[in-house]
């Protein structure tokens, strides 16, 4: 008997061929045997489909073909007598196995799958009757000069793995009876080869595939334990608490899950709103819901939750579940809360600049003529006192709309690079004079190099404003704090101190607290809105707070507030750092000139202040002509531009303001200096997109010294060397 192994057979004649003869019966019995144990050895079907082919050739045939599904997988493994054409056969084999298979199956429907075919002479009328008139299939047969054919199904417990083909080649005599039975049972071995393959191959795989399910699911816990939000699985019957996360039980005030197993779901809710989420689950029990409502801590506060709940089926007999997911939504309310305040002082702080506007107009008109009576000498002395105690009134009036400009973040700053600390360190030495006795003012200046761009006046307005909100809050006496120190600010910081998301960077901060009354939850709620206050009438006008809110702002700055009944309040403000300044130089001292004798040209659409500009120039020896808007000092400006060296105007008016109007007299090539003039600020001015930086302007209301004194200064230097268009 030949060998059975794997060592490519000789292409030299049939040495190995087993002779039809006497003996050959005991030759395939013996070979078949052999074959078995080596089909046994196969560990995947591709290994029992390689040794099926490859133990066949050439002992039984020239060539041999193995199709297969088993595995899920369709396998093709070829085996010829000359190992050179096998790269080829494979090739070809590969292109037309759905073909080969697929005429198998029409060949198993047709005859039985259990049924091998045999066809000792292959010829186009031999194999009509078997494959029909498929023309691809003779024609492959035809090119690989098959001259006989064994076809035998790979069948196990009625199941058909696969095909097995052999053939027999030019020069090679037809198989026989007895290699038809050989074949016949080395392909039911095979089969059952390629059975037990498979087998081991899916139990591997379902091993496999529960290892990675158990995997999955222990990961699954260890998200559902490890998880940031609140989850827990609900009975389906009584909705109680079947298993929760530890996020879900420190959410209610309880170290871990376990200790809420067994109770309702329901008795979470805050008592308020107990009965009406039991009613809800009661009307929606088969369906997912989401809703917003209030939980109970342990130790019996409330927070705001949102509330998720799934249905989860049942498959097969296993019950149905459902999960909850909860979100406290108590910094979101929180972050609502501020964003709605934002709002809300950004909306009173327009309105805040519109009055303001309004009041300037009339408080330049008041505060000028009572200027020109009172350098009036024959103005009788009792009038005299009438006339200061208008301009006294007046001037609070004035004050009044500074501070409401400082709220609205519209009041013009002077602003330079300050050392904060040391402007802190000298105000505290006035502040003490300003405190009582009782208050004892303690300070830590440890902000070195505490540089910020900010207006010094406005700094020094805020201390003294939280200075005297301190002092009024302790009574009976107690100690004011004052701090400075640098700190670098990450988002994350800035979102818990401030609660809004601001620049990350390096901050300036000046903390200022007292051991005061404190204040309530509403009181903090309000505290920044003008006319605010919690003093009685007649001892305050509610602005101190709004005052510093709006300069912290307008500085680019940030202001918190901290505060409980009883222990007392913090206000800490929040300053960019700046880069120090550079060395300063020292100042001119030259004496300004307030009187000239050219002619400037007022344009102003409120006729009281058209009036009293014009007067003040006409007292400074100038003269004046007026115009009530800019389309009026247009036509104007056409017949007497040549006299004209400066213009006033005011940039808000009816038909043509003043940036229009300089603007159009810059198309006619006309270089005429303007002194900008408006009750607004510079500042809201500039964010509107009607003044440039450089342009000069003066701001309502004003005293004549300075409009005199603008005016001069402007003749004196020209116009700006960048002009606005």
């Amino acid at each position: 008997m030949v060998a059975m192994n794997m060592v490519p057979p000789s292409t030299h004649g049939r040495t190995t061929r087993m002779e039809a003869g006497t003996g050959e019966t005991d030759q395939l019995l013996e070979f078949v045997a052999e074959a078995a144990r080596v089909l046994r050895s196969g560990d995947s079907v591709a290994d029992v489909l390689r040794h099926s082919v490859r133990i066949l050739v050439p002992e039984l045939a020239d060539l041999a073909v193995a199709f297969s599904r088993a595995g899920g997988s369709l396998h093709v493994e070829v085996a010829h007598r000359s190992r050179s054409e096998e790269a080829n056969l494979r090739r070809v084999f590969g292109e037309h196995r759905e073909v080969f298979l697929a005429t198998a199956m029409r060949v198993g429907e047709r005859f039985g799958f259990d049924r091998s075919r045999w066809l000792p002479e292959v010829t186009r009328e031999a194999l009509i009757p078997l494959i029909g008139q498929d023309g691809e299939i003779p024609a492959v047969l035809a090119d690989l000069k098959v001259t006989s054919l064994l076809l035998h199904p790979l069948t196990s417990h009625g199941q058909v793995l696969g095909v097995l083909a052999l053939a027999r080649t030019e020069g090679s005599r037809s198989f026989t009876a007895a290699e038809f039975a050989a074949g016949l049972v080395l392909a039911r071995r095979s089969a059952l080869a390629l059975e037990e393959a498979e087998a081991r191959s899916s139990t591997s795989i379902a091993r496999n595939r529960r290892v990675r399910t158990d995997d999955a699911m222990g990961k699954w816990a260890h998200t559902f334990e490890a998880a940031s939000w609140g989850a827990a699985i609900l009975d389906p019957t009584d909705w109680r608490i079947d298993s929760a996360n530890t996020a879900f039980a420190q959410m209610h005030g309880y170290a871990a899950g376990d200790d809420l197993i067994g109770r309702p779901f329901a008795d979470l809710a805050a008592p308020s709103a107990r009965s009406e989420v039991r009613e809800r689950y009661a009307r929606s029990a088969d369906e997912s819901m989401a809703f917003e409502t209030r939980h109970v801590r342990r130790d019996g506060t409330t927070f705001p939750v949102l509330v998720n709940v799934t249905v989860m089926h049942a498959v097969g007999p296993n019950p149905e579940y459902r999960t909850v997911h909860l979100q406290d939504l108590t910094e979101l309310r929180r972050t609502e809360e501020r964003l709605r305040s934002a709002q809300r002082m950004e909306a009173v702080g327009r309105l805040a600049g519109g009055v303001a506007h309004e009041v300037n107009n009339m408080m330049t008109i008041v505060l000028g003529f009572s200027d020109f009576l009172l350098r009036d000498s024959a103005l009788a002395q009792a009038h005299r006192e009438d006339v200061s105690e208008i301009q006294r009134a007046a001037q609070r009036a004035a004050g009044i709309t500074q501070q409401l400009l400082a709220f609205s973040r519209q009041q013009v700053l002077h602003t330079a690079v300050l050392d904060l600390s040391e402007v802190v360190g000298s105000a505290t030495q006035f502040l003490r004079a300003l405190l009582p006795a009782h208050v004892r003012l303690e300070t830590t200046i440890d902000a070195p190099d505490a540089w910020v761009s900010a207006d010094r006046t406005q700094l020094e307005q805020v201390l003294i404003n939280l200075a005297f909100n301190a002092r009024d809050a302790m009574p009976q006496g107690g100690t004011l704090r004052i701090a400075t120190a640098l700190e670098h600010l990450s988002p994350a910081a800035l979102q818990r101190r401030i609660g809004i998301p601001v620049e990350e960077g390096e901050y300036v901060t000046v903390t200022v607290s007292d051991t005061g009354a404190g204040m309530d939850p509403e009181t903090l709620e309000h505290l920044f809105e003008p006319f605010f206050t919690t003093k009685g009438v007649g001892h305050g006008t509610g602005l101190g707070l709004s005052t510093v809110y709006g300069i912290v702002k307008q500085s680019g700055g940030y202001v918190t507030v901290t505060s409980e009944p009883g222990q007392g309040t913090t206000f800490c403000i929040f300053l960019p750092r700046v880069p120090a300044p550079p060395e300063p130089h020292e100042p001119d001292d030259d004496t300004e000139r307030l009187y000239g004798h050219e002619t400037v040209l007022v344009v102003e659409d409120e006729e009281a202040v058209r009036s009293l500009a014009s007067r003040v120039l006409r007292e400074h020896g100038y003269t004046a002509i007026e115009a009530g808007d800019g389309a009026a000092a247009f036509a104007l400006l056409a017949e007497r531009g040549q006299e004209v060296s400066l213009i006033v105007a005011d940039l808000i008016m009816p038909l043509m303001g003043g940036r229009e109007l300089r603007a159009r007299l810059a198309d006619l090539g006309q270089q005429t200096p303007v002194l900008f003039m408006s009750a607004y600020t510079a500042g809201d001015v500039r964010a509107r997109g009607m003044l440039e930086a450089g342009d000069p302007f003066i701001q309502k209301p004003f005293a004549p010294a300075d409009l005199a004194a603008q005016v001069r200064e402007l003749l004196d230097t020209g116009p700006p060397s960048v002009v606005g268009g």
